[in-house]
């Protein structure tokens, strides 16, 4: 796909003269001069009827993709740094010649070429195309361009559709591997637990604990596991699980905080996923943020950096807390619910997908 870097303004509407018109201009100027040299005008039709061409096609190209409209097709959800389908929808009232497609790309911060249509109607024809977003936030999706030579191909005519898309995209997601999630489990063990058994959904499997009620114990995973399990059964407020992100750092270490804010949304994926009820604390969060797995997201896709500060007062009470960080050795945090993880430790234990720069 090639890029082009004009403007919004600039692509709005354009009219360019094709290789071909400038060839048929040099061969219509030639031809008069040799008309004209030997003195037969009879023969200056032929230049003349070149020059009419022109300007039909000048006339003409313009209106052909003047009924033209379209619309953007973008995906709920969209990760920085994974393959994503963007499309649109094409068409026109009164029907359309073959045209090229011209939309934003978000790599390359510019237009490129996604293709040719073979001719648009009334009835919509659906583009769709790969791509992916470099980097987690708001991203503006320029109008939609079109590009056509007919007829006679001497007229290049350049003209904006539908309107911008604003696209919000959520932080990157990694893998985490077996280490890490063997100590989130031994460290989440040794939380606080709730004795309201209830009727909840099984939240965890923990190891057995000297008096754990007998029926409590997961007969069948503890014979496969050769170790007595017990199928722990919280009530909501056992299960969570508070993230507390330090966002402090110089602007030189926006690529590592980019990182840190990929572990953090790995982890709200993960204990989403088995249950757990997370929130958000830190010093970009005015008050906790506590919701489901896409509402955290999105707040991590807007979060950024800010001046160094004490993380002392926005760590919960009475929760378990994972602190994330830049740099570990400028806490002074002591405090049995905490678990400290810093960005060189995290990617050790964390798989995270290649970010954009």
């Amino acid at each position: 796909m090639n890029a082009v870097t004009d403007s919004p303004e600039q692509a709005q509407r354009r009219n360019r003269l094709t290789i071909q018109a400038w060839v048929l201009i040099s061969a219509a100027v030639l031809l008069s001069l040799h008309i004209i040299h030997q003195g037969d005008h009879v023969l200056l039709s032929i230049p003349l009827i070149a020059c009419i061409a022109l300007t039909i096609a000048a006339w003409m190209t313009p209106r052909r993709l003047r009924h033209a409209d379209g619309r953007w097709l973008v995906p709920r959800t969209i990760h920085a740094g994974q393959d994503v389908g963007l499309g649109c929808l094409l068409s026109a009232q009164h029907g359309c010649p073959p045209v090229v497609l011209m939309a934003h790309d978000p790599n390359a911060q510019a237009l490129t070429e996604i293709g040719e249509v073979p001719g648009l109607s009334c009835q919509a024809t659906r583009v769709v195309w790969q791509t992916r977003f470099p980097r987690r936030g708001v991203t503006m999706l320029r109008p939609l361009v079109l590009i056509g030579e007919q007829p006679f191909g001497l007229i290049r005519h350049q003209r904006s559709i539908g309107a911008s898309r604003e696209v919000l995209v959520l932080p990157a997601i990694g893998h985490i591997t077996r280490p890490l999630q063997a100590q989130l489990q031994r460290w989440i063990e040794q939380g606080p637990t709730s004795a309201t058994t209830g009727d909840e959904e099984i939240s965890h499997l923990r190891s057995y604990r000297p008096g754990d009620a007998m029926h409590r114990i997961h007969w069948r995973v503890s014979a496969r596991m050769r170790h007595l399990l017990v199928a722990q059964r919280n009530d909501p407020a056992s299960r969570h699980i508070a993230l507390l992100l330090d966002n402090g750092g110089r602007p030189s270490r926006a690529m590592a905080f980019e990182r840190l804010v990929a572990v953090t949304a790995t982890l709200v994926d993960h204990l989403c996923m088995h249950g757990w009820l997370v929130s958000l604390h830190g010093p970009a969060f005015p008050a906790p943020i506590t919701g489901s797995r896409r509402a955290l997201l999105e707040q991590l896709a807007l979060v950024g950096l800010g001046p160094p500060s004490s993380l002392a007062k926005h760590l919960p009470r009475d929760v378990l807390t994972v602190v994330l960080t830049l740099d570990a050795s400028r806490l002074d945090m002591d405090d049995d619910h905490a678990l400290i993880l810093d960005l060189a430790t995290a990617e050790t234990v964390i798989q995270l997908p290649r970010m954009g720069r």
